[in-house]
């Protein structure tokens, strides 16, 4: 076998290095973004709910404790409302895939009900918290559980044209007249609504 000259022969190490290093980092960068991916699946996991994909309890808990810090510097309330759909245990278990469904329209008609600046959560199987995020005073109530009654008036339209009738709850807490944490509000306003 002939020798390779010396300056080919650094030309030859040299191309083979930067071989070497564009492998290597196209490596790591797919590792990067397989790491990413799988970072972004868990916080979705962990802080979005499967079905609607609306934040979920523990989202929501943190955005109230950030809520409370903001208001209190200002002195001033806010409110929580809770809507229930009481027979979606029913649905759910007559089909599990048309309660899926069933819930992914009742999610998106909550989050039709509010401004963009509000934010809407499914706290659990059957319940929704929508956390309004400015003062409103306690005359206007009436107006928002109107809006909210509203949006939930007509039948849920499912697959093959398949209605399903529901049956809904609101209940509402304020910070601070029912509670200064998350936790307490929330569950205050849950009891409201199983009243």
């Amino acid at each position: 076998m002939a020798e390779i000259p010396g300056l080919q022969y650094y030309l030859f190490v040299i191309v083979a290095l930067l071989l070497g290093s564009i492998i290597y980092n196209l490596k790591q960068r797919f590792a990067m973004k397989k790491r990413e991916a799988t970072e972004t699946a868990l916080v979705k996991k962990a802080y979005f709910h499967p079905i609607s994909e609306l934040p979920n309890r523990k989202n929501i808990d943190i955005m109230i404790t950030e809520q409370i810090h903001r208001v209190h510097r200002r002195a001033q309330s806010f409110l929580i409302v809770v809507i229930r759909i009481k027979n979606y245990n029913d649905i759910n278990m007559r089909s599990k895939s048309e309660g899926d469904e069933f819930i992914s329209e009742a999610a998106s008609r909550v989050v039709d009900s509010v401004r963009d600046e509000d934010m809407a959560a499914h706290i659990s199987d059957n319940t929704f918290a929508i956390l309004f995020n400015e003062y409103l005073e306690e005359d206007n109530y009436e107006i928002l559980f109107k809006r909210l009654k509203n949006v939930f008036k007509d039948e849920f339209q499912i697959a093959q044209n398949k209605s399903l009738m529901y049956d809904i709850s609101f209940g509402y807490s304020q910070y601070p007249d029912n509670g200064t944490d998350g936790d307490t509000l929330i569950n205050e306003a849950i009891r409201e609504a199983l009243r």
